[in-house]
């Protein structure tokens, strides 16, 4: 992120609010407010503001910080026009169940991002999505 932050422009930066987050978190944050980007921080129901009317973008996660790192992950649920898609960060099976049960409707999702790199994935989850897109975010570990 801090070589993107280098040479993209950045409008604003969301994230969870951990305070324990994975190492150089800390630096990455100072490097954007060096930088003068806004950072902002998100619970769940909150809307993304100063988006085109056509896009809503609502945080469905986290509540609060009391679970894993991976479970206290930023997901978003993203709409435009007709199709949204479900952003789903690193959640496990628990709060994927969770956030069902919070959120019936997300259900509509045209798309979803598969948490973690390709799962675990509750039942649950995966019989509420059949027949919907999904995408898995993988590749080798660079580090």
């Amino acid at each position: 992120m801090r070589k993107v932050a280098g040479r993209i422009p950045i409008g604003r930066v969301f994230h969870n609010g951990d305070p324990n987050a994975e190492k150089g978190y800390s630096a990455l944050l100072s490097c954007l407010e060096r930088k003068r980007v806004p950072i902002e921080v998100l619970t769940r129901g909150q809307k993304l503001e100063q988006l085109p009317d056509s896009v809503t973008v609502e945080a469905l996660n986290p509540l609060d910080l009391n679970g894993s790192a991976n479970d206290n992950s930023l997901a978003l649920w993203l709409k435009h026009d007709k199709v949204s898609v479900l952003l789903l960060a690193d959640i496990g099976p628990g709060r994927q169940d969770a956030l069902l049960a919070a959120f019936p409707q997300i259900r509509q999702a045209d798309c979803v991002l598969i948490p973690h790199h390709g799962g675990p994935l509750s039942d649950t989850f995966i019989e509420a999505f059949q027949g919907k897109l999904f995408i898995v975010s993988t590749g080798p570990k660079t580090h």
